[in-house]
Order: structure tokens, then sequence, then C-alpha cells
């Protein structure tokens, strides 16, 4: 059963339970904040604090959600998407080595980054294959660090426009994002 703990005519408490508690009384609504009076559980406006931590808590999940939907490429004029889950980011920093190394062997930005003597086809998000040039490769990080740094400014936006609101009742945490994959 559930349970909810009244002190001075508010719920400070609610729990779940096989048996009564002494001190607590059966309900199946109330919530901690509302008010108890004959009888009846009044619910309670939440306070602006708890909404914000509320609305804080979305930007955080919306920024972690964001970070894995992948990023831009430009490739011959083409905005190809590459998934930036930390494992692909990891493969990308791989590539740039790479192609650090075909800098330093006399190479130049346009020529493929290959492994074991083939050119690398990396798939997409759209699943089509582009060949990783010395110059992809070099995007790739850059872009990935772009889109990052661009996603983190709007939650930072986000959280500057949420800490100092009057009124949240309407604020919409998933606006002004940057594009992902399939949005």
């Amino acid at each position: 059963m559930r349970l909810a703990e009244i002190n001075n005519g508010v719920v400070v408490n609610v729990v779940e339970s096989e048996a009564a508690i002494g001190g607590f009384v059966e309900s199946n609504t109330a919530n901690i904040g509302d008010q108890f009076v004959g009888g009846l559980f009044l619910p309670q406006p939440l306070s602006m604090s708890i909404i914000r931590d509320q609305l804080f808590a979305s930007v955080d999940i919306e920024r972690a959600r964001l970070w894995r939907s992948g990023f831009p490429v430009q490739i011959g004029g083409v905005a190809k998407w590459f998934h930036s889950d930390e494992f692909s980011l990891t493969q990308h920093l791989g590539l740039k080595d790479k192609a650090r190394d075909v800098l330093s062997a006399g190479g130049t930005m346009n020529d493929d980054i290959t492994i074991g003597g083939q050119p690398v086809q990396w798939s997409t998000m759209d699943g089509s294959s582009v060949t990783i040039t010395v110059q992809v490769a070099f995007d790739l990080v850059s872009s990935a660090g772009l889109q990052q740094a661009m996603v983190f400014a709007a939650s930072q936006a986000h959280k500057a426009a949420i800490q100092t609101a009057a009124d949240l009742s309407n604020y919409d945490v998933l606006s002004n994002w940057p594009a992902v994959f399939g949005e």
C-alpha cells in the first residue's frame, strides 16, 4: 500500500509498505508537498526551485542525447553525418592520427587513409560510405568538436534562461538546439 507521512498538515514523505505504519495515512494520490486538510490531500503548486531542478535535469538529458546523435561533415559539398558515440569518436581520433602519419611521410591532404593497403571506407549515419582522406580525417575531429561545443552552448543558454525566468510554466527544453541526424 502507499502511505503518506503528514507533518503540520503537509505531506513530507510517501512510501510503499506491506503494512500500516504509525503516523502515516494511506493514499494512492498524495505527493510530497501536498496539504492534508479535513482528510483530503490537496496538491500544491511546485516551488520554482523544484521546477528549475526538473528543467535542469531535462536539459542535461537532452544534451547527453544530442552529443550521441551525430555530427555533419561537408564532403564534396554534401553534408555527411557521422556517429558521435564514444567508440566512434575514439575511432575518429585514430583516423586523425593516421592522417598525421601520412603527412609526416610526405603525403598530402587529398591522400586516402589506408589500412592494410586498402583505402578506409567509413559508413555514415545515412548508410552510405565515404573514403577517408587526410582532409576528411581532420574534418571529422574538427566537426565533432564543433557539434559538441554547440550542444554545450545551447545547454548553458537553457540553464541561464531557466535560472532567470520569472515564469517557467511554458518553458520548452527541446527548443533551440543544434540540428542532429534525422531531426
